[in-house]
C-alpha cells in the first residue's frame, strides 16, 4: 500500500511593509537572507526554499548585499531557491489589469536576470481572486495558481484541487492552501507538542485533498528558516509512521493532481468563510485607493501611449524612466500596502510613493507633449491637444494658456478659427530665462471643443486678435443640460436627471449617506442601534456655469453629522461634513463628470454617495481586469453566516475599477476615476440604489469583535488617526445611461484629453530638437465597439511598439486598424512572440479576449 505523503515547502511570506516600516522589514531581510543562503549551500538535501515569489525581496537585498548576487544566481539556476514570478505580492480587486500585468513582467524580467523563476501563480494572501487572473496567468505561460483566500462550498469548492477558467476560457490548475500558508510555521522540536497541532491539521488536509498529498507549508510571515527541520521531520516519522514525510516543492504537489477528475469553477473568490477576506476593504484609506486609480489609469492610458506617439515620430522612449515610475507604484500593490491596513507611518510611506510616481508620470508627461509642440515650423505661441484613445473623438477641454496677447485667435492647421470661451483671466509679469527679460503676460483659462485624431495630436496656433471673445456666463439657474440629459439641482443639492433619449427621469441622485464606522483598517463594521442619517434635508448653494461646450452647476452644502460614535449613539449631529460637488456636462459627450470635494470633520463614519436606479435587478455587473463579472445584489449567506461560522459576514459590498451597473440594461452606470467600492441596497418604490463609498474613517490598524467580523482584531490594535480623514480630499465620479457602450465610456471617462501650452512662468529651458513634426498626427486607429486599449508602450526589448487591447464584451469581434504602422507579430503578455502575422490581416477576438500585438 502506498502511503499518502506529508511535503513539506519551506518558505517565507514576506510583507514589506504592514505594522511596520520597509526599512524595518530590509534589516530582518538581509538577517533572514543569509540563514537561508547558508541553509542552501550547507544542506544539499535541504531542497528548496520558496522566496515569496516576488522578485522586490532580492531587489531589497540586494541592494545592500551586492556581493551576494552570485550565491543567489547559483541557487536560483540549481532549482533550489525559488523566486517570482511576480515583482510584489500584488493585491486583486482594486488595481488594474494593466498593473497586475506589469507586476508579471518586472517580475520575469528580474527572474530572467538570475536564471529562472517559479512557474505558479502563487499569492498566498491577498484579500480573494480575481477572476482574470487564469488568463492573465496564461498570458506568461502559467497554468498553475496556489492561494489561500476565498474559497467555499458556496462557489462549488469542496477539494483542495480545481480547475479555475477565466471568461475567454483560459484555465489554471488550483491548489489550496486549505488551512493557511503557515500550518506548518516553527514546527516544535517536542513530540507532544507536534501531536497537537497535526491531529487537528492533517484530517482537514486529507478530507479535502483528492491526490493524497497533503501540502505542509513550513513558514510565515517574515518568519526566519527553521534550521531543525531534520531533526523535527525524524520526530514526525516516528510519529505518523503511515506519512511518507519530505520537503518538496510547490511544483510536485502538483504532479498528482488529475485535472480529469477535479471541479472546474467559473467564478472569482471573495467568500470570507474559512478564511477572512476584508470585503469591504476596498475603501480602506480612500484617498490613498484614490490617487491609485488616478496615476493608474495616467500611466497606462495616458503617459505611455503619448511616449508611443513621440517614439514613433522620432523621440526617445525614455524606458528607465517608466520603469522606475511602474516599479514605485507595484511596491504600493503589495496587497497590504494597497489595502491600507497598515499604520500610519507606513501608509504616509504608501502616500509618498504615490506623490513621487504622479510627479514623475505628469512631468513626463509634459516633457513629451512640449517635445512635439517645440517640434513644429514656425516661431508662434502654440497649443497641442492629444487623445490617446484609437478613435477620432470630438471633447471639451479646459486650458490654461500664458501669451502676451490681450485678445488672441486659436488657429489649427488647416487655418481655421477655433471657438473657445473665457473662463477666467488675469495679468501677470513673468521673467523670459531665455532672454532674461521680464515681461507681461495674459493668463486665461479657457475651454475648447474640438475633433482630435486617435492616438495623436492635433496643434493650434495662438495668434493676436482685435476679437473679443465671449466669456463663460455665471447664473443661480439650477438646471444645466446639454443633447443628452437635463438636469435639475434639488435645494438639498441632490440631482433630478433627465435622461433625453430614453425619457427617464431620475430623482435624488447624489444624496449622501452617513453612517457609523465602528470597524478598522480591514473592515467596515456598522455599531448596535447605528443611526444612518442623508443629505436630504440640507440646503445647497448652487452656481451654474454655460458656455459653447460645456454646462456646469457648483453645489455647496454643509452635512451636519455625529463627531464620533459617542455623539452618534445619542443621535447628536454635532459636526460636519463641507461638501462641494462639480456637475459637468460637456457638449460631446454622454457622460456626466462628478467632482467630490470634501471637507471631514467628524470620526468613525462612513460617507457614500447614492445613485437610484428606477429598476430593481437581482445582479449588479461591474469591471474586472480585462472583463466584468455579474454578482448577486443578494447573497443568499448572509442568512446563515452565524450558525455556518464565517469568518465575516457576506454582505454585498464589492469592488470594482472603472464601472458598475446593474442587470436591467437601463438606469445609470457609475463610473469612477477614483474609489473603487459599491453595494446595491433597496431604494423607494421598488427601486434599487448603487451605494458608492467616498470615504471612511476610522482610528484603529485592527480591532476585534466587530459586528460583521467577529473574534480576533486583524492586524493589530494600533491608533490610526491619520485614517479618520479628517482634512480636505478629491474623489472624481461620472454617470451614463448609455449602458450598451459603459466600458467604452469608462475609458473614454479615464482617459481624458490632455495638452500643453508653453508657460515661460514655470518651464525649465530646452534644446531644440532636430525632429520636425506635423501639426496634426495619428498613429492608428480603430472604431470597434467593445474593443478596449489597454496599453501602447515600447516593447522591452527591440525597437517595436506593443499594443494590447481586449474585448470587452461576450460577443466575437473582428478588427482592422488602419494606420501608419504595421502589426508584425501576436504576442504573449510576457511580450514573447506567439506567431508571425502577415499583411493587413483581419484579427479576431473571443468575448473577453486579451490580445497582445508587436508593432514595427
Amino acid at each position: 500500500m502506498t502511503k499518502k505523503s506529508i511535503n513539506i515547502v519551506p518558505h517565507t511570506h514576506w510583507d514589506r511593509e504592514w505594522y511596520f516600516t520597509d526599512a524595518k522589514s530590509k534589516i530582518y531581510l538581509v538577517n533572514n537572507m543569509q540563514e537561508i543562503l547558508d541553509m542552501l549551500e550547507t544542506h544539499k538535501d535541504y531542497c528548496c526554499y520558496v522566496l515569496d515569489g516576488q522578485t522586490v525581496v532580492l531587489e531589497d537585498y540586494l541592494s545592500v548585499k551586492p556581493e551576494d548576487e552570485p550565491r543567489i544566481k547559483k541557487l536560483v539556476q540549481a532549482d533550489r531557491l525559488k523566486i517570482g514570478p511576480w515583482y510584489t505580492q500584488t493585491d486583486e480587486m482594486v488595481v488594474a489589469g494593466e498593473s497586475i500585468v506589469r507586476n508579471l513582467l518586472y517580475g520575469k524580467l528580474d527572474c530572467d536576470k538570475f536564471g529562472g523563476r517559479m512557474m505558479i501563480g502563487y499569492l498566498p494572501d491577498s484579500f480573494g481572486q480575481s477572476a482574470a487572473m487564469p488568463k492573465i496567468l496564461n498570458g506568461f505561460g502559467i497554468d498553475k495558481s496556489l492561494f489561500w483566500r476565498g474559497y467555499s462550498e458556496c462557489l462549488g469548492i469542496n477539494q483542495t484541487e480545481f480547475l479555475w477558467e477565466a471568461d475567454d476560457g483560459s484555465q489554471t490548475t488550483v491548489q489550496l492552501l486549505p488551512i493557511n500558508y503557515s500550518v506548518g510555521i516553527m514546527i516544535p522540536k517536542d513530540a507532544k507538542k507536534i501531536r497537537e497541532r497535526f491531529d487537528e491539521a492533517l484530517p482537514l488536509l486529507e478530507k479535502y485533498t483528492t491526490t493524497g498529498d497533503l501540502l505542509v507549508p513550513n513558514g510565515h510571515d517574515q518568519m526566519p528558516v527553521q534550521q531543525d527541520i531534520f531533526e523535527i521531520m525524524d520526530i514526525m516519522r516516528k510519529e505518523y509512521p503511515d506519512y511518507d514525510i519530505k520537503l518538496s516543492t510547490y511544483e510536485d504537489q502538483f504532479k498528482n493532481i488529475d485535472k480529469k477528475s477535479i471541479t472546474k469553477i467559473t467564478s472569482e473568490l471573495l467568500d470570507g468563510k474559512y478564511q477572512r477576506i476584508h470585503r469591504s476593504i476596498y475603501s480602506s484609506r480612500a484617498d490613498l485607493k484614490s490617487a491609485n486609480t488616478r496615476i493608474e489609469n495616467k500611466i497606462a492610458n495616458i503617459l505611455e501611449p503619448i511616449a508611443s506617439i513621440c517614439y514613433s515620430l522620432g523621440f526617445d522612449y525614455q524606458s528607465g524612466t517608466i520603469e522606475q515610475i511602474w516599479r514605485e507604484m507595484l511596491k504600493n500593490h503589495a496587497h497590504d500596502s494597497i489595502c491600507c491596513c497598515n499604520t500610519d507611518k507606513v501608509n504616509k510611506q504608501v502616500e509618498n510613493r504615490f506623490v513621487t510616481s504622479e510627479d514623475m508620470v505628469d512631468n513626463l508627461t509634459d516633457f513629451y507633449m512640449r517635445k512635439i509642440l517645440e517640434a513644429i515650423p514656425g516661431d508662434e505661441d502654440k497649443l497641442v491637444v492629444f487623445n490617446t484613445l484609437p478613435q477620432d473623438r470630438k471633447e471639451s477641454l479646459k486650458v490654461n494658456i500664458s501669451t502676451p496677447f490681450d485678445d488672441f485667435d486659436l488657429q489649427d492647421v488647416d487655418g481655421n478659427k477655433i471657438d473657445y470661451d473665457i473662463i477666467s483671466k488675469e495679468s501677470s509679469v513673468v521673467r523670459d530665462e531665455a532672454e532674461d527679460s521680464l515681461k507681461n503676460y495674459s493668463k486665461y483659462q479657457i475651454s475648447i471643443c474640438d475633433e482630435i485624431p486617435a492616438l495623436g495630436y492635433k496643434v493650434y496656433k495662438i495668434l493676436k486678435s482685435d476679437e473679443k471673445r465671449n466669456s463663460i456666463i455665471t447664473s443661480r439657474d439650477k438646471s444645466i443640460e446639454n443633447r443628452f440629459y437635463k438636469i435639475h439641482i434639488n435645494n438639498n443639492g441632490s440631482l433630478n436627471i433627465d435622461d433625453k433619449k430614453t425619457g427617464n427621469t431620475y430623482h435624488n441622485v447624489l444624496l449622501l449617506e452617513d453612517s457609523a464606522d465602528g470597524g478598522d483598517s480591514y473592515d467596515y463594521s456598522p455599531i448596535e442601534d447605528d443611526w444612518t442619517i442623508t443629505s436630504e434635508d440640507v440646503s445647497a448653494e448652487v452656481q451654474t456655469m454655460s458656455g459653447a461646450s460645456f454646462e456646469e452647476a457648483k453645489i455647496n452644502y454643509r452635512f451636519k453629522v455625529p463627531k464620533n460614535l459617542e455623539s452618534r449613539r445619542f443621535k447628536q449631529a454635532d459636526s460636519y461634513v463641507d461638501v462641494e460637488i462639480r456637475v459637468l456636462l460637456p457638449l460631446a459627450s454622454s457622460n456626466i463628470e462628478l467632482e467630490f470635494n470634501v471637507d471631514n470633520q467628524a470620526k468613525d463614519h462612513r460617507l457614500r454617495v447614492l445613485i437610484p436606479q428606477n429598476t430593481s435587478a437581482k445582479n449588479s455587473v461591474a469591471d474586472i481586469q480585462f472583463g466584468k463579472i455579474t454578482r448577486a445584489v443578494y447573497d443568499k449567506a448572509v442568512d446563515v453566516w452565524q450558525e455556518e461560522n464565517w469568518d465575516e459576514r457576506p454582505d454585498t459590498i464589492y469592488p470594482f475599477l472603472n464601472y458598475v451597473h446593474t442587470d436591467t440594461q437601463a438606469g445609470l452606470a457609475v463610473l469612477s476615476n477614483s474609489v473603487r467600492e459599491y453595494q446595491i441596497i433597496d431604494g423607494q418604490a421598488a427601486s434599487d440604489t448603487i451605494a458608492i463609498t467616498l470615504f471612511r474613517s476610522y482610528g484603529y490598524q485592527g480591532r476585534k469583535d466587530l459586528l460583521r467580523r467577529p473574534g480576533r482584531a486583524s492586524g493589530t490594535n494600533t491608533p490610526t488617526p491619520d485614517a479618520q480623514l479628517v482634512g480636505k480630499n478629491t474623489y472624481k465620479l461620472g454617470l451614463t445611461s448609455e449602458i450598451k457602450d459603459v466600458a467604452g465610456l469608462a475609458n473614454a471617462y479615464t482617459t481624458p484629453f490632455v495638452y500643453y501650452a508653453f508657460d515661460p512662468a514655470e518651464d525649465l529651458l530646452l534644446n531644440k530638437s532636430n525632429v520636425e513634426v506635423p501639426e496634426k498626427y495619428s498613429l492608428f486607429n480603430f472604431e470597434i465597439s467593445g474593443i478596449i486599449l489597454s496599453a501602447l508602450k515600447k516593447a522591452e526589448s527591440g525597437k517595436g511598439l506593443v499594443v494590447r487591447m481586449f474585448n470587452s464584451s461576450s460577443a466575437p469581434q473582428k478588427l482592422n486598424i488602419s494606420g501608419v504602422r504595421k502589426i508584425t507579430s501576436e504576442l504573449m503578455l510576457d511580450e514573447t512572440e506567439k506567431c508571425k502575422i502577415k499583411g493587413d490581416s483581419q484579427i479576431e477576438f473571443k468575448p473577453f479576449e486579451i490580445k497582445t500585438f508587436m508593432m514595427n
